[in-house]
């Protein structure tokens, strides 16, 4: 037994699947839902290159504090600055160490107050401040 189509059933047929505005709001929903998820990763690959950088530019501090480390600090300077260049990691980074930048520390030729600040492109990148003794 076959069964007539009724204009019920003709139209309904005709009518299914999505409309062309209903496929352009959800391409438009699905666009801004990416977009987000975009900026995101972009935004979380900027702090991981930077986070990088900070960890290259404190090795580059250790790298010069541990070579005053090797030395008397009555023989280091009681004022002044003094720039290097060091490579770190096939990065170049310049570190400045000024001495006794807070002259409280420095109160006799056996302490030195060292100041050091490690830049990239004239951006800081990591400061650190500490004070060198000689203990014998």
């Amino acid at each position: 037994m076959r069964m007539k189509a009724t204009p019920h059933t003709a139209r309904r047929s005709a009518c299914s699947g999505f409309t062309l505005i209903e496929v352009l709001v959800s391409m438009g929903l699905i666009a801004v839902v990416g977009a987000s998820i975009f900026q995101g990763f972009v935004g979380q690959v900027r702090m991981n290159t930077l986070s990088q950088e900070r960890a290259r530019a404190a090795a580059a501090a250790q790298v010069v504090l541990d070579a005053y480390r090797l030395e008397d600090p009555a023989e280091m300077p009681e004022s002044g600055e003094e720039n290097v260049e060091v490579d770190v990691g096939g990065h170049s980074f310049t570190v400045t160490t000024s001495f006794c930048a807070e002259p409280s520390f420095c109160t006799s030729n056996r302490i030195r107050h060292l100041r050091v600040e490690v830049t990239r492109n004239d951006e800081i990148l990591f400061r650190a401040d500490t004070v060198y003794a000689q203990l014998r």
